[in-house]
């Protein structure tokens, strides 16, 4: 009993000292005054609870029950109140009649429980171990009554706080709307049990209610003392300023005694706070910057001084460059009682500064010996910036004649230069108009020179900037360009003259070979063979002589020609070959194309002499795709291959061997299979130009 009673004094103190803290930091605020109504309704509650709880007598635990009851009637009321001034809804600041409308129900119940003795108490009191506790009565309208008006007003207050954290935008509102809500969860869960719930169901418990509502109300003495919740005064809003200002700021008197400074300000000096105020600011400048600032610390000056670089001697003895600035303060009669002073360190700046000076000078050596003309021009036109090589290119022994200059009224000057001057000065003319970057434009002269020249304006904020011009003479890389493109169209010519002339002698020799087999009357596999061979090759050339690529042959091109051939050559009467070739977009390099052609002459040439017989027809597939990063050719007939006869005629073992020779060549890989057919399959890595070349 004692120890519940030690609690509620707890409490007691704790929502009075609250309450008075909060009011004097700013006791003109509206928020504050109800945060001290509150606090007050709380601390009758706490009281009159602990004081009924240990009661020894029936009448007394009936008095000290209507004494809290005084506080918990009007707490609904201060806590709504509250939260209608902190989230600043409307309706109370355009209709102050609201204020005196709240507190009715509870002035109702408290004239009911003190004046009407029947309607109170009616769920009577019992004593526990722990204290007296009290029932609620469900057919009394005075519980009914409060309980409807405590939920009611409960609820508008945390819809009022719902709301206030949606809608804000500033995150620290935020904060404070979440830290109060989170905080009143116990209150509603634990409160509205214990002095509520229970007493309804007639189950005794401790009325704890008013401890539970410590947790919101040390949630927001945390908000108080961390975010300045309710205590934005200028006290506290000037030590703010003097903790997180990141320069040096000083209140002086007129004697020029430092009254106040920041944190910042002692951190720069390297003195205690103690050694600073109320000592003359005079102590801390240099000897060269005393005459500067003496006629402020003689309460003399009462004009502004802006962004004077100053030297201050810091207590260790040290030198500190510093960027002073100080604003002399009236008083309503116009009497000067003091200055506010800043400064700043000054040693991160020249730090800066100099690095970007270091860089501008290595910026300026490059751009002074680059081989470039560089021009810059400011937003006004005006020439600002020529380097020496510019100046060689057109000319100019003295590179100030040209600097301030406007840059197309000396280009008009000096158009007889230029060859088109007229279109010259217009193409100028358009770029600086419509300030869009030009890379590589050609320029003629008249004395047979050419310019390639970059035009690259600035724009900074969508506003108009500096550009640049850079001149770079290629006169001499536009005679070897012709040089070079003259050798490479006589190495052109010379490269197809060659397979001109290799084609030719190949079918010199085809057609010896003819007209020895047609003298002779000769007809074999062997000079067929040996024609057909022949005849791949000198296609291969003569692809390449009419072709504008002389590195490379189109391989769907080249099968239809070389196949068209071989079924000539190997027409038979009764024979109907049908030929079908799949090849897309694929081209062969010269090393991989003659020995392509005589691996599928002498597969083509197999399938006519041991797959194709008299009495039979067929289908020819010739396909060749990329795969897994390979070419894949493959050759198919659906007719059956007679293994047996090949094996016996020595022209096949030859054909074989030069496929295999030639597959190794390509460092490829040959499959062939017999069982559906007759498939012959060589798969060979891409070469392209480039690689040959490497």
């Amino acid at each position: 009993m004692q120890f519940l009673l030690l609690f509620y004094h707890f409490a007691f103190f704790f929502y009075l000292y609250f309450g008075i803290r909060v009011f004097i930091q700013q006791s003109r605020s509206a928020l504050n005054r109800s945060f001290l109504l509150l606090s007050l309704s709380l601390v009758i509650w706490a009281l009159g609870t602990g004081y009924m709880i240990t009661s020894e007598t029936l009448e007394r635990v009936i008095f000290w029950r209507k004494i809290a009851a005084i506080g918990y009637s009007f707490m609904p009321v201060f806590f709504l109140l509250f939260f209608m001034v902190k989230t600043r809804f409307k309706p109370l600041f355009t209709h102050q009649y609201l204020v005196y409308l709240l507190p009715i129900p509870a002035i109702v119940y408290l004239y009911a429980t003190f004046f009407i003795p029947q309607t109170y108490g009616l769920g009577g009191f019992k004593k526990m171990s722990y204290g007296w506790t009290f029932f609620l009565s469900t057919e009394s309208w005075l519980d009914w009554f409060y309980n409807i008006y405590f939920s009611l007003y409960f609820f508008i207050g945390l819809l009022l706080l719902f709301k206030w954290y949606f809608k804000t935008t500033i995150k620290l509102e935020k904060r404070q709307a979440g830290i109060i809500l989170i905080s009143l969860v116990p209150v509603v869960l634990f409160g509205s049990l214990t002095d509520i719930i229970l007493p309804v169901l007639k189950i005794p418990s401790p009325p704890i209610a008013a401890l539970f509502t410590i947790f919101p109300y040390t949630a927001m003495w945390y908000v108080i003392e961390k975010y300045r919740f309710m205590g934005l005064t200028a006290e506290n809003i000037v030590s703010d300023i003097l903790k997180n200002l990141k320069e040096g700021l000083l209140l002086l008197d007129t004697e020029g005694k430092i009254q106040i400074i920041s944190d910042e300000g002692i951190s720069l000096l390297e003195c205690q706070k103690e050694n600073l105020i109320e000592h003359s600011f005079l102590d801390f400048l240099n000897d060269n910057n005393k005459n500067i600032l003496f006629n402020i610390t003689q309460g003399k000056a009462n004009t502004l001084i802006e962004s004077v670089e100053l030297m201050l001697q810091r207590c260790e003895g040290e030198s500190l460059p510093v960027l002073f600035s100080a604003s002399p303060i009236f008083d309503r009669w116009g009497d000067l009682i003091g200055y506010v002073c800043s400064f700043r360190d000054m040693r991160p700046l020249r730090k800066a500064e100099a690095e970007k000076n270091q860089i501008y000078q290595r910026l300026r050596v490059l751009v002074d010996t680059m081989q470039q003309g560089i021009l810059f021009e400011d937003s006004t036109g005006k020439i600002s910036y020529v380097n020496a090589y510019f100046c060689g290119l057109f000319g100019i022994s003295v590179e100030s004649t040209l600097i301030g200059r406007n840059s197309f009224d000396w280009l008009t000057e000096n158009q007889e230069i230029f060859k088109n001057s007229g279109a010259f000065l217009q193409t100028t003319h358009d770029h600086l108009k419509k300030r869009e970057i030009v890379l590589s434009e050609i320029v003629y002269l008249n004395d047979g020179r050419i310019f390639e020249r970059d035009y690259i304006p600035i724009t900074q904020d969508d506003k108009k900037g500096d550009c640049y011009w850079i001149y770079r003479d290629i006169t001499e890389k536009k005679k070897a360009e012709e040089k070079l493109r003259a050798s490479l169209h006589e190495r052109e010519i010379l490269i197809l003259e060659i397979h001109h002339r290799v084609k030719n002698n190949l079918q010199l020799i085809h057609s010896l070979i003819n007209f020895q087999q047609n003298l002779y009357n000769i007809h074999g596999h062997i000079l067929n063979g040996l024609k057909s061979r022949i005849r791949a090759i000198s296609l291969v050339h003569d692809k390449l002589f009419k072709s504008t690529n002389m590195e490379a042959i189109d391989l769907s091109d080249y099968l239809k020609d070389l196949i068209s051939y071989l079924s000539m050559l190997y027409k038979k009467s009764r024979v109907k070959v049908q030929t079908d070739i799949e090849s897309k977009n694929i081209s062969i390099p010269l090393d991989q194309a003659t020995p392509l052609s005589l691996i599928v002459n002498e597969i083509i040439s197999i399938m006519y002499k041991y797959s194709f017989k008299e009495e039979h027809s067929g289908f020819l597939n010739v396909s060749c795709t990329l795969a897994n990063g390979k070419n894949q050719l493959i050759i198919h007939t659906d007719n059956t291959f007679l293994a047996q006869d090949a094996k016996k005629d020595k022209e096949y073992a030859l054909g074989m061997k030069i496929i295999n020779v030639l597959v190794d060549q390509l460092q490829g890989n040959l499959e062939y299979d017999i069982s559906k057919g007759t498939t012959f399959c060589v798969t060979f890595p891409i070469l392209n130009t480039l690689d040959k070349k490497l």
